[in-house]
């Protein structure tokens, strides 16, 4: 989980460097929101929300604001 999150969330800061078509974007973070969904729906409580505490620790502030 924290993964796809991080790689969101590098999606979205670089797409100007990234020079990725919108519609390939858009595509990519639909996908990654549909794997989130996945995993979230399959996972016990107590270990969502300890990532989801762990994800709000990163080091990369960015990445704790995401989620």
């Amino acid at each position: 989980m924290e993964h796809v999150v991080f790689l969101l969330h590098l999606v979205d800061a670089r797409k100007k460097e990234l020079n990725f078509p919108v519609i390939a974007r858009k595509e990519l973070k639909e996908t990654m929101h549909a794997v989130l969904r996945n995993i979230t729906m399959v996972m016990i409580p107590s270990i969502y929300f300890q990532s989801i505490i762990n994800l709000l620790d990163h080091s990369d502030k960015d990445v704790g604001e995401k989620v």
